[in-house]
């Protein structure tokens, strides 16, 4: 299993805050900065599912689950799914969706999954919404370090 986040770092940012956003959506993890040509990249890595803890809050809190869900089923391909997330909203510790790249303006934070058991991994972190009773009580990848109010 692979999970990563990416996004560039455009000169008028401060490196620092590109990172905390990065940390808002992935709570652990290997940061790695490159330099690609004039670009900067900035990246978390892990092959751990905690990583994901801090996502699986956040789209609970701001009510967008089902949205979640069908945005890594419609970029689903084989074992690998990805979705974007504006990089503005994430700083401030919110998780906003976007479709495409024009909404957010200094590019999005892109969270990939990369994973042989791809389907549980969405099944837990955007359940279907009659589901989410039942894997809660199931907990049957990994239970997060907080508890859900139902």
């Amino acid at each position: 299993m692979l999970i990563k986040a990416y996004t560039s770092v455009h000169p008028t940012e401060n490196m620092e805050k590109v990172e905390k956003a990065l940390f808002q959506v992935m709570s652990s993890g290997k940061l790695t900065v490159k330099k690609i040509n004039e670009e900067m990249l900035v990246s978390i890595e892990s092959n751990d599912l905690d990583s994901l803890n801090n996502v699986y809050s956040k789209i609970r809190t701001k009510k967008i689950v089902d949205s979640f869900r069908r945005e890594l089923l419609r970029n689903k391909r084989g074992n690998y799914t990805a979705v974007m997330l504006n990089k503005q909203s994430a700083v401030v510790g919110v998780i906003t969706i976007c479709e495409d790249l024009t909404e957010s303006p200094l590019g999005p934070i892109t969270l990939e999954i990369d994973a042989d058991n791809l389907d549980e991994i969405i099944n837990w972190l955007a359940p279907k919404t009659k589901q989410k009773k039942r894997l809660l009580r199931e907990r049957k990848l990994v239970a997060p370090p907080f508890q859900e109010e139902e």
